[in-house]
């Protein structure tokens, strides 16, 4: 596959599974190849079956520094998108690092330290409070959705259900650390009374449709 460039070859099985699992981690595109020959040479002292790791072509740079984290010496490549963070963004990564891969963490933390940055975890437990106080406040929802949601409502129609419950329940993830939710108070009321206008006008309308059958 043209896609795929070699990047190790193992000898053996049982250390192809950490490396296969390291990829994993990371999102990182591979292929598994191997040289077993097509004759038996159960006899012969020549060929050894050898394992093949390949990996995608625009990922090779990515698995090349991973691997040297794993080792403990990273190589801070020249076009990888984390060097264009800022201290502040880099800082980000280190507070929320469930929501990057373990390569992105380990990297933000060497550029961090070649930049000669001091963190420890107050530093970090600021920068992860300063964010999630950014991101907190609700919305309040547009005039238009509102509109459209208690009309669709009174008319039973299944859109006013589906506005009413995203007024109602739709949150929003905070970095993995916590949810909240999207809409403010006011715009949940909203799609309380909705949801309490579509079961009304829905019971209605069963009724009559009863009605007229009998």
């Amino acid at each position: 596959m043209s896609n795929y460039t070699e990047f190790k070859r193992l000898p053996f099985n049982e250390e192809l599974n950490p490396i296969v699992e390291i990829l994993k981690e990371n999102n990182i595109s591979f292929l598994i190849d191997t040289t077993k020959p097509s004759v038996d040479i159960t006899f012969t002292s020549g060929a050894i079956t050898e394992y093949i790791v390949k990996v995608k072509n625009e990922e090779f740079e990515k698995a090349i520094s991973l691997f040297a984290v794993k080792e403990g010496e990273i190589t801070e490549t020249e076009n990888y998108y984390l060097n264009g963070y800022i201290d502040e963004e880099l800082l980000e990564v280190l507070a929320f690092p469930k929501t990057w891969s373990n390569f992105d963490v380990e990297y933000a933390k060497r550029l961090v330290e070649s930049r000669n940055i001091s963190i420890d975890e107050r530093i970090l437990k600021q920068k992860q409070d300063e964010l999630l106080d950014q991101l907190r406040p609700p919305k309040k929802a547009g005039f238009s959705l509102i509109f459209l949601g208690y009309l669709c409502s009174i008319l039973s129609g299944w859109l006013g259900l589906l506005i009413a419950l995203h007024l109602k329940n739709k949150t929003k993830d905070l970095y993995g650390h916590e949810t909240a939710p999207y809409y403010d108070e006011t715009s949940r009321n909203h799609g309380k009374w909705m949801l309490y206008l579509f079961v009304f006008w829905l019971f209605v309308y069963l009724l009559l449709i009863i009605k007229n059958l009998t």
